[in-house]
C-alpha cells in the first residue's frame, strides 16, 4: 500500500508541474512561499498526499520558472547591437546561412544587465546571393 501511495505522489507531483505548462501566466512568486507548509502537510496527513504532492510540483515548477524567467534579456535591450565580453560555452554550430554558438557572459561594457548565457547568431548571405548579377 505505501508503495502505490508514493507513487501516485510522484505522478501527482509530476502532474502539476506538467499542469503549470498548460497556464497562459505563472502565478505570483508569492505562491512558492507554500512550499514548506505543504511539505509538512503531506507528513502531517498522510492521505492527503496524492493532492498536495500536485500542489508541491505546481508551485515548484512556478519557482523554477520564476528563477529562470529572472535571467532574460531586458525588453528594452531586445533588437539593439551590445558589446559584451564573455567566453565561447559550445561548439559554433555552423548552417548554410548562419554561425551559432553559446556565449557564457562576463561583463558588457555599457553596464548592461545580461543574461548569464546567450546564444549568438551571425548570418551572411548564401553563395547565390553574393555572385554578381
Amino acid at each position: 500500500m505505501r508503495l502505490i501511495l508514493m507513487t501516485l505522489a510522484a505522478l501527482a507531483f509530476a502532474a502539476g508541474a506538467a499542469f503549470l505548462q498548460q497556464q497562459a501566466a505563472l502565478p505570483a512568486i508569492g505562491w512558492v512561499s507554500l512550499l514548506p507548509a505543504l511539505a509538512g502537510l503531506v507528513l502531517w496527513k498522510k492521505q492527503l498526499a496524492v493532492l498536495v504532492c500536485f500542489a508541491i510540483g505546481f508551485l515548484w515548477a512556478a519557482g523554477w520558472a520564476h528563477w529562470r524567467m529572472a535571467d532574460r534579456l531586458a525588453p528594452e535591450l531586445e533588437g539593439r547591437d551590445i558589446a559584451v565580453v564573455g567566453v565561447v560555452a559550445s561548439l559554433p554550430a555552423i548552417g548554410e546561412r548562419a554561425l551559432r554558438f553559446e556565449l557564457e557572459v562576463e561583463s558588457a561594457p555599457g553596464g548592461e544587465r545580461l543574461p548569464g548565457k546567450l546564444l549568438v547568431s551571425w548570418y551572411r548571405a548564401s553563395a547565390w546571393e553574393e555572385a554578381p548579377a
